[in-house]
C-alpha cells in the first residue's frame, strides 16, 4: 500500500494574513484523494486548517513574552531623541512594541515627564496636530501600534531610516495633552510677549527726520510762549 501523506502548509502573507494550503500524495489505487473523498474527511481538513491557524496566531507563552520585553528596548541619542531600533527578523509583535517605545520616548522628551503616556486616542484622531509632519510617512494611517501590519511597519521603518540618514529626529511631538504640559509652556504652544516697536538707530535719514520734527515742535512751542507774553504785556 505504501505511504499516503496529507500535509498542511501555512505562511504569513505581506498583509499579515495566514495563507493555508493542503498537499496530498496521489492515491495509487485510483481512489479519490483523502482530502475530498468524503464529508468527514473534508471536515477533517477544514478543522485541521483552523487548528493550525489558531496555533500560529496564539499569543506566545510567558517565557516568550519576557524575551519580547527585552527585545523592545530602544536607544536614545545625546539629545534624548529615540533612534531607529533594529527590527529585521523580529516578530510582528516585537516590531509593534518597538514602534510604541519610539513614540513613547519622543513624547516623554517633549513633555519632560518620563511617566507621561502617549495619548493614542488623540494621536489616531488627529496625528499631525500632535506630531511633526516628518515623523510619519505620507499616507500612513495612524493606529494603535498593536493594529499595525508588517506592511505598516516596513513603511514606517523605511521612513525613519531615511530621516536618520539625513541626521534628523525620527519622531517629534509638537503638542501634548494639557495635563502633560511641562512647566513654563503654554497649552497652544505659542510664546506670549509684549509687542515692541522696533526703531532702527542706524537709519540716518529717518533719525535726522525725527530730530528735525522734534526741533520744529520745540520752536513752535517757544513761539507760542512769546506770543502769549506779548499779549499779556499789551493788556497791561
Amino acid at each position: 500500500m505504501g505511504s499516503h501523506i496529507v500535509m498542511f502548509a501555512a505562511h504569513e502573507a505581506q498583509d499579515s494574513q495566514i495563507k493555508m494550503a493542503v498537499f496530498e500524495t496521489q492515491p495509487q489505487d485510483g481512489k479519490k484523494a483523502f482530502s475530498g473523498a468524503s464529508e468527514p474527511s473534508k471536515d477533517w481538513v477544514l478543522k485541521g486548517e483552523q487548528i493550525l491557524t489558531d496555533y500560529l496566531l496564539t499569543d506566545p507563552v510567558e517565557e516568550e513574552l519576557n524575551e519580547e520585553k527585552k527585545d523592545t528596548e530602544i536607544t536614545l541619542d545625546d539629545d534624548g531623541n529615540p533612534e531607529v531600533p533594529p527590527w529585521t527578523g523580529q516578530k510582528l509583535k516585537v516590531q509593534q512594541n518597538l514602534a510604541r517605545a519610539v513614540f513613547q520616548a519622543a513624547y516623554a522628551k517633549f513633555t519632560q515627564k518620563p511617566k507621561a503616556k502617549v495619548p493614542w486616542g488623540l494621536l489616531i484622531k488627529s496625528p499631525l496636530e500632535y506630531l511633526d509632519s516628518e515623523s510619519i510617512p505620507d499616507g500612513f494611517v495612524m493606529k494603535d501600534p498593536s493594529k499595525w501590519t508588517k506592511a505598516d511597519m516596513r513603511l514606517l521603518w523605511n521612513h525613519w531610516h531615511s530621516l536618520e540618514g539625513q541626521d534628523k529626529v525620527i519622531v517629534t511631538f509638537i503638542k501634548c495633552k494639557k495635563e502633560d504640559l511641562p512647566l513654563g509652556r503654554f497649552f497652544d504652544g505659542k510664546a506670549r510677549s509684549k509687542k515692541r516697536v522696533w526703531v532702527n538707530i542706524d537709519d540716518d535719514s529717518e533719525g535726522e527726520a525725527g530730530v528735525e520734527d522734534l526741533e520744529a515742535g520745540v520752536e513752535d512751542s517757544e513761539a507760542g510762549v512769546e506770543d502769549l507774553e506779548a499779549e499779556t504785556s499789551g493788556e497791561a
